[in-house]
């Protein structure tokens, strides 16, 4: 499965909040704000097909992200805010992800929707397994808990289709099946038996226009010469 390039910033800033203004490589500033005590502003050129991420951390060990994504656009990205604490470091991540709405996107295509990582304190820049079952441990953790035992082939909503189903067939899509939940968009029509388990709005398979009794036609075009057989 292909998953898009991420990568550290090269330009990452690290500075105790007690000294209120600091500039690092590529443009990226962290700066005191005159107009708000205890406030500072973080801003970094946000370059056009790539998105951005921002972090902090009280130790440079543990890094957590704010709950914001922002896709570049060719101009500035700009954050202000206050902090009472003696030492704090930020840094923005990027990814040469982009979608129009990043919110709702799933960049490492766990089955969990990037602003959905950010609330529940999960990465939504990198997939693991952990215990190698073909669920991801951020689609467990978000459907089931943090419950890292979660049966591959049991089906755990009781809707006629395995967790690693629901994961493989409908996990990657925005509004996703709920694996724990056997009428995932509340229509009446078990997952199992929904053709769209997440639209309210249509169950059946799309079928043969009314009257219509014409056989298609394919007509080979390469290779040079082909005759169907």
């Amino acid at each position: 499965m292909e998953r898009p390039i991420t990568f550290w910033a090269g330009a990452w800033l690290a500075l105790a909040l007690c000294a209120p203004t600091g500039i690092a490589d590529e443009g990226t500033v962290l700066a005191d704000d005159p107009a708000v005590t205890d406030g500072y502003s973080f801003s970094w050129w946000g370059e056009s097909g790539k998105t951005y991420f921002l972090q902090y951390s009280h130790d440079l060990e543990s890094w957590i992200y704010f709950p914001t994504v922002d896709a570049g656009a060719g101009a500035t990205i700009a954050y202000g805010f206050v902090s009472s604490v003696p030492r704090g470091f930020y840094r923005y991540r990027s990814s040469d992800a982009h979608a129009s709405n990043p919110l709702t996107a799933d960049f490492d295509l766990d089955g969990v929707g990037n602003n959905d990582e950010l609330n529940a304190g999960t990465d939504p820049l990198a997939w693991a397994d952990a215990d190698g079952d073909n669920l991801p441990d951020d689609w467990e953790n978000f459907y089931f808990s943090g419950t890292a035992t979660v049966a591959p082939e049991a089906d755990s909503d009781g809707d006629g289709l395995s967790n690693l189903v629901e994961f493989a067939i409908y996990g990657t899509a925005p509004d996703a099946a709920d694996a724990t939940v056997s009428d995932s968009d509340s229509d009446g029509v078990a997952d199992a038996l929904d053709a769209f388990p997440d639209d309210a709005a249509r169950s059946a398979p799309a079928g043969a226009p009314s009257g219509d009794t014409t056989s298609p036609v394919v007509t080979l075009t390469a290779p040079s010469g082909a005759v169907a057989q």
